[in-house]
């Protein structure tokens, strides 16, 4: 266990078969910190890049829930599921003949913005309850559509005669269980999320993202370079430097002058990162503290 840690980002990878909260527990037990959260569920069967915000880094999850996803996925043809991947029972069968050609004029139709149904089987929730608990006792829960963008929809390669892996780049918020029945819908056809990997999470890589087992290996070396600081992922956000004479004003939440423009900053004072600011006619305030 590591002790004295106050705030910082883990880029985890979860592995499939647990959930995206139970994996948080686990990483916030093993750092020894009494808060934890993570920036958008994955679905337990699903697996890659989630990452877990600790002390005083959980302030940014608002933020970082708002950023783009990537996944890879493999869509199986033919049939459909309940919960529309591989953990579900079957409730559906059709015929899947199209050529490669036909999936790729129909992926393009979903390029841009739509409206999407999320899956019944979803942690949306309906009257203060979670859209699969009802759905588990077989209550048909009201769930209305979202608009949702998709940046990118390629074929990767075929994996069987009716399995293909794509990537697709989405805005928070997307079903790619959703988005799988949309495009079978379109072939006039059913299908399901056989794979699901998350390869990307606004500026989180797969590549620099850490296990479970690796963690705690580095953990038992007292290596802590898996706890990346907040500051080295807000990077797209302008920086705004004020001098030494406005560090309490900071820290006791008052008002800087500053000729900026309206917006969102990275605030130092000095050599010090303090967090994020918002400016509004030429004054500044933190508004997301992280020192």
């Amino acid at each position: 266990m590591i002790r004295n840690v106050s705030s910082g980002i883990i880029p985890l990878i979860k592995p499939p078969g647990i959930s995206s909260n139970s994996a948080v527990g686990k990483i916030r037990r093993m750092v020894g910190v009494s808060k934890a959260g993570h920036t958008g569920t994955l679905d337990p069967a699903a697996s890659g890049v989630l990452p877990v915000l600790i002390g005083r880094a959980t302030r940014l999850s608002d933020i970082l829930l708002s950023e783009d996803k990537t996944y890879v996925f493999e869509i199986t043809f033919g049939l459909e599921t309940d919960t529309l991947d591989a953990e579900g029972k079957v409730i559906k069968r059709a015929d899947s003949k199209f050529s490669e050609e036909d999936l790729a004029q129909a992926l393009s139709f979903f390029t841009g913005k739509y409206s999407q149904m999320p899956p019944v089987y979803s942690a949306i929730k309906i009257s203060g309850q979670k859209s699969y608990d009802l759905a588990r006792k077989g209550i048909i829960s009201d769930i209305s559509p979202r608009n949702v963008t998709i940046s990118r929809l390629d074929i990767i390669c075929r994996t069987g005669p009716d399995s293909y892996i794509l990537r697709v780049g989405c805005s928070k918020g997307t079903y790619i269980r959703s988005l799988a029945k949309d495009i079978a819908d379109r072939l006039g056809t059913c299908a399901y999320i056989s794979l699901l990997i998350r390869e990307k999470s606004g500026a989180f890589d797969i590549n620099d993202s850490f296990t479970i087992e690796e963690i705690s290996e580095m953990i038992d070396k007292g290596d802590q370079s898996f706890i990346r600081t907040p500051e080295s992922y807000l990077n797209d956000f302008p920086a705004v430097t004020l001098n030494q004479n406005r560090k309490k004003a900071l820290e006791n939440g008052l008002e800087t002058t500053v000729r900026i423009t309206d917006g969102v900053y990275r605030v130092y004072c000095g050599d010090t990162f303090y967090g994020l600011g918002k400016s509004s006619n030429n004054l500044l305030k933190l508004y997301i503290p992280l020192y």
